[in-house]
């Protein structure tokens, strides 16, 4: 079986933007217990036991993707924004996109993100192996 090029061997986090992400607190704590989650000020941050899920606000999103264009929702409810890749060729992509003709950009905390508009509304974020995704 062959492998992609870029390299990815895990998902390791789902980030989701709410308005009051401490208002699902509830929901995911009767999923996952409250032992298993992380509250910010403008996040909560669930350990689902094989990847992160991450609920933070429009504000905190803008901070962490930087000059990335956010997913846009329809009704303004909670939505998935971004999908956090884990690579083993994190040194290699930015020439891989770059022979390819495939427009990146470097977020604040220094992953690749791959826009919206080029992956279904959704943001591809690539951070290394053994990163923590717990942002």
């Amino acid at each position: 079986m062959g492998f992609h090029p870029n390299g990815v061997d895990a998902i390791t986090a789902v980030t989701y933007v709410a308005s009051q992400p401490l208002a699902l607190l509830a929901r995911f704590e009767a999923l996952y217990g409250r032992d298993r989650m992380a509250l910010k000020r403008d996040a909560l941050i669930i350990d689902t036991g094989c990847g992160v899920f991450r609920i933070i606000t429009p504000r905190a999103a803008a901070l962490y993707y930087g000059e990335t264009p956010l997913p846009r929702s329809r009704d303004g409810c909670a939505h998935g924004i971004a999908i956090a890749l884990a690579t083993s060729r994190f040194d290699d992509l930015e020439s891989l996109w770059r022979e390819n003709g495939l427009s990146y950009r470097r977020s604040p905390a220094g992953s690749l993100l791959l826009e919206p508009r080029s992956c279904g509304n959704v943001i591809l974020e690539f951070v290394p192996s053994g990163a923590n995704p717990q942002h």
